[in-house]
């Protein structure tokens, strides 16, 4: 094991041992690290980014470190492919992410750790767990702890998991007045997908065209918020989709929902997103900067078997919590909501009809759980993802 020490208020070089600590973070030697420690008390204005998996925390007494982008730096952390421990570091004023980890091509983010961060005032995100950019993932990242994070007042979302992922417990963390800039969640968790502009070929049957990184992609599902919403069945061939169908070749898709599509919106979902516990958390004063937005917390476009339990969503100019075109399994489990603009919960699934909750002090849920599939997990499925705090 080898442990750096980083000091970015000292004034030489340093050599990274405990004695005389690097002042920059580009002085680590990543290939060799598998423990960066920074001294409490001080502020960098350089990017963190771990190439080779890491444990990175504070050492010494005080404050947590500060990553600090002044508003020019993209990202205060950032990482490609690896999984990563963090604990106890504040990013600030990033014009991007806070702390952006990305899955890529060279490997998933399974066994990232985050805890007792604090995320505040960065253009886009607090925490994201997204994709990197135009590169594609293979493996599914599983088994991603967020636990006891703050991301407040982003311009994005506060915490957002945007990814191939089949495991994550998100575990009493916090997002608060987060999408003054963009249209955003407080809490959010959603699959790779698209929306292609979709042109009439013939009868009712559509077809789109898939852009950027996902014309490279095989579509995993397409799904419709029609009412009852749909999840199409995937037909043998371009040239005979039937009503219900969907069909890929290459980057062209083609889709029949068995009438004109007018105001129905049709999700194309690249990848899995499941087993996602949102625990003792809270979404609040989000902003609405479009319709439909500015929730406290949610699931999007494709989650399935994944639920918010024992969480609070209040005060948010959107509505308190909401499952928007997904799949089956979404559960709310004794919410607390309040004081949310549009209402207090919003559930629609797939294949049942669509719950509609005000606000109220006791859980939406007992209401709708009688008809609403609900996800049991097997004992506790998330109990291999938890870990003794």
């Amino acid at each position: 094991m080898t442990t750096v020490y980083v000091d970015p208020s000292r004034s030489g070089a340093g050599t990274g041992v405990h004695g005389d600590p690097f002042r920059l973070f580009s002085s680590i030697n990543w290939g060799i690290a598998t423990e960066v420690l920074i001294r409490r008390g001080t502020t960098s204005h350089e990017r963190l980014w771990p190439t080779a998996p890491v444990r990175i925390a504070p050492f010494d007494v005080g404050a947590e470190p500060v990553i600090d982008g002044q508003g020019v730096r993209n990202n205060g952390i950032v990482s490609q492919g690896v999984a990563l421990t963090i604990e106890d570091i504040l990013c600030i004023n990033h014009t991007d992410h806070g702390i952006n980890l990305c899955s890529t091509a060279l490997g998933p983010l399974t066994g990232t750790r985050l805890k007792r961060l604090q995320s505040y005032d960065n253009g886009a995100d607090g925490i994201a767990i997204r994709p990197w950019y135009q590169d594609a993932q293979i493996e599914p990242s599983s088994d991603i702890e967020i636990v006891q994070c703050v991301a407040d007042r982003n311009g994005g979302f506060g915490i957002a998991l945007v990814n191939y992922l089949t495991g994550a417990w998100i575990f009493q963390c916090t997002a608060d007045q987060n999408g003054h800039a963009i249209a955003a969640w407080g809490l959010y968790a959603a699959p790779l997908n698209t929306e292609p502009a979709w042109s009439l070929v013939t009868g009712t049957v559509y077809e789109g065209t898939l852009a950027g990184l996902y014309a490279s992609r095989t579509l995993s599902a397409v799904l419709t918020n029609g009412l009852p919403q749909v999840k199409l069945s995937e037909a043998s061939s371009m040239e005979v989709v039937g009503p219900g169908q969907w069909k890929q070749s290459g980057s062209a898709v083609r889709i029949n929902i068995g009438k004109p599509m007018a105001s129905i919106r049709a999700i194309c979902r690249v990848a899995e997103c499941t087993s996602i516990l949102f625990e003792q958390c809270r979404g609040t004063r989000t902003v609405n900067t479009g319709g439909g937005d500015g929730c406290g917390g949610g699931f999007d476009h494709g989650v399935e078997n994944s639920e918010f339990r024992d969480s609070v969503f209040a005060n948010n100019e959107g509505r308190g919590v909401i499952s928007h075109i997904c799949g089956s399994g979404i559960k709310l489990v004794r919410p607390l909501t309040y004081g949310n603009s549009e209402g207090g919960a919003r559930l629609r699934s797939t294949i049942v009809p669509v719950v509609d909750a005000p606000d109220c002090r006791e859980s939406v849920a007992v209401s709708c759980q009688d008809s609403y599939p609900i996800y049991t997990p097997r004992q506790d499925r998330f109990a291999t993802i938890r870990r003794v705090l």
